[in-house]
């Protein structure tokens, strides 16, 4: 019975392929990666016009819905993809990614997670689903997630900064600082690792570390109102720990 479904599958994408069909869809796709979602939005429907039912127009249908911010519309497509094949992994993570997108993380979740389970090989939904798990303070499941993002792709910043996250939350301080630095080595101008690195090195006590890394934030955003505060606390912190020591030396201090 399988082997009947794989040959009329392979047969209709026989027939798609050569149909005027597939020229509508073809000029859909190049108009997805121009930007034009509105024209690819209106190829797609004239292929499935000429030839219904075939679920990948469908799916990109839904990709090009989605991009223009219609997530109702993008969401029956995607769904009407699924009816057709239902292990498309195409269409399940626009259904997860549609989800995301209106804040419905626990529904997104769950397609999420069929997508890996459908093609394992993918990174992004490792990531996605990983960064639910950081928004919901389920730190210790999103850190083996990103462990598997950061074994199959070793230079993805995003990886290494989320990682530091779940890291930093659940009190694993050397650690996040590791994973924020690389972070950043991979991407300097990534303002986002600075602060919390800068936090990480504060409770350790390193100070001045904790101010290189505050300022450096500062440079990347001035109008970034928490990491001016971060500085100015640590400015004070600093003067107040060499004023300290300077009394315990009977050493005179400058001000006074």
């Amino acid at each position: 019975m399988a082997l009947i479904c794989a040959a009329l599958g392979e047969k209709k994408d026989s027939e798609f392929e050569n149909s005027e069909a597939a020229s509508h869809y073809k000029k859909g796709l190049t108009y997805v990666k121009e930007g034009r979602c509105g024209e690819a939005i209106s190829e797609y429907i004239k292929s499935l016009e000429l030839f219904p039912d075939y679920y990948p127009v469908y799916s990109d249908l839904g990709y090009a819905f989605f991009y223009s911010g219609k997530f109702d519309a993008a969401l029956e497509c995607f769904r009407k993809a699924i009816f057709l094949k239902p292990d498309y992994v195409n269409a399940v993570r626009g259904i997860a990614y549609v989800y995301m997108g209106v804040g419905q993380e626990d529904e997104a979740a769950t397609y999420f997670k069929k997508a890996i389970d459908l093609e394992p090989d993918v990174i992004s939904p490792y990531i996605s689903l990983g960064i639910i798990y950081n928004n919901k303070k389920r730190f210790r499941e999103a850190i083996p997630l990103f462990g598997k993002v950061i074994d199959k792709a070793p230079n993805l910043d995003t990886a290494y900064f989320e990682l530091g996250r779940a890291y930093e939350a659940v009190g694993e301080t050397d650690l996040a600082i590791e994973n924020y630095e690389k972070c950043i080595t991979l991407n300097p101008n990534r303002r986002k690792p600075y602060l919390p690195l800068s936090v990480c090195h504060s409770s350790k006590g390193d100070y001045r570390k904790a101010f290189h890394y505050a300022s450096i934030a500062r440079q990347l955003d001035p109008k970034d109102e928490e990491a001016k505060e971060m500085m100015r606390s640590l400015y004070y912190t600093v003067r107040e720990e060499r004023r300290g020591a300077a009394l315990k030396e009977g050493l005179p201090i400058k001000g006074q």
